[in-house]
């Protein structure tokens, strides 16, 4: 638009007579047109052309546009066009059509155009073009074998793992290493703490869990308690466990445990305390050639 050559008039004046009366003369007058001015006009008053928005002075013999002559308004064409025959004037109206013609010029999908909100190849169903991700493909994968775990190799970038018992793999979770029945190698223990079961009364029977804990607090609140006590451990290993009781109301209660024997090594176990409200504490380990659970008397209240 730089051959563009315009007087543009931002705001039209919509009273008819503005200002007051003086010596410059009455003011400003508006018609329809330049043809609807009066025949002669009046020195020192200003007239305005609703249809162009020019404004002009009576020079005594004729009008005569403020500014220079008085140009003819640019048509919506010539505006939209970016053309003009002549010198125009362009209203605000005018300007924003010249623009609005331009930018629409523009779309397009080459370089140096301007893509419209709603161009085809926004949408969401766009296949995406071939790339990378380090080791993932396209479609999400990680190499061409199933059930491998993942890592990070050079610069940190995802790839298949293996596993196995070498530096650099991963250890599955059957691996017979981390079964139950480790073999104990030497080494020192620290801070080390068993679990403590609360039974809270044993009833007239209770099964004994190593899985739960390794030391059993409990009341004795029936006049017997028959244990079951654990299966044996795994060959090769030992296993023990504490028995911590206190005589429930009345005392005189017992226990019995079914192919446990004694400190002596026979079927009879160790004493409690039977007094109402006193502890006995009882250690059992397994016997490995008797094949049996075996009680030792521990500490107890007198």
């Amino acid at each position: 638009m730089a051959n563009i050559r315009a007087i543009v008039v931002s705001k039209k004046v919509n009273a008819l007579t503005v200002g007051r009366p003086g010596p410059q003369g009455p003011g400003l007058k508006e018609y329809a047109n330049l043809a609807a001015f009066p025949a002669t006009g009046l020195a020192g008053l200003i007239y305005l052309a609703q249809d162009t928005g020019l404004i002009y002075r009576w020079t005594g013999s004729g009008y005569s546009a403020v500014g220079g002559a008085a140009y003819a308004a640019a048509t919506q064409p010539e505006a939209e066009a970016g053309t003009e025959a002549g010198l125009r004037s362009w209203s605000p109206l005018r300007v924003f059509q010249a623009a609005a013609a331009k930018v629409a010029s523009m779309f397009g999908t080459t370089a140096g155009t301007i893509c419209q909100g709603n161009d085809a190849r926004l949408s969401d169903a766009r296949p995406p073009t071939a790339h990378t991700h380090g080791g993932i493909s396209n479609d999400g994968k990680v190499g061409s074998t199933a059930g491998l775990p993942l890592k990070t190799g050079t610069a940190g970038a995802v790839e298949a793992g293996a596993f196995g018992t070498a530096a650099g793999t991963f250890c599955e979770g059957n691996d017979s290493r981390v079964a139950g029945a480790l073999p104990a190698t030497g080494g020192t223990i620290n801070n080390y703490r068993e679990m403590v079961v609360t039974v809270g009364n044993f009833g007239s029977a209770y099964t004994i869990d190593l899985s739960l804990g390794s030391e059993f607090h409990g009341t004795l609140d029936q006049t017997t308690c028959a244990l079951t006590m654990p299966a044996a451990p795994a060959a090769g290993l030992s296993a023990s466990f504490v028995m911590v009781f206190t005589q429930g109301s009345g005392g005189g209660k017992g226990i019995t445990a079914s192919g446990a024997l004694g400190p002596d090594l026979t079927s009879a176990l160790p004493s409690l305390n039977t007094t109402a409200g006193k502890v006995t504490e009882l250690v059992v380990r397994y016997n490995r050639t008797k094949s049996a659970w075996v009680f030792y008397a521990g500490a107890k209240d007198a």
